[in-house]
């Protein structure tokens, strides 16, 4: 196996899942700010925030795993 390309595939694992804990946390954020005011707009965009969020975490999560397999399948 091309070792780079694993070491890439853990970073780009780590950082999809970081960006989406913090999309997730913006959204959190937004959400309560548009309930708090009453902007069903800001709150509506927070949950679509939320909703990314929890999409790119899976990502980075999977990448991850996929990683993983592989270093396991090396041994």
């Amino acid at each position: 196996m091309d070792e780079k390309r694993d070491d890439d595939l853990k970073k780009q694992g780590f950082k999809d899942s970081l960006s989406g804990k913090r999309d997730q946390l913006k959204g959190r954020i937004k959400e309560g700010i548009g309930e708090h005011r009453g902007d069903a707009d800001l709150e509506r965009e927070g949950k679509i925030d939320q909703f990314k969020g929890k999409v790119k975490d899976t990502l980075g999560k999977a990448e991850r795993k996929i990683d993983q397999s592989r270093e396991d399948e090396d041994l």
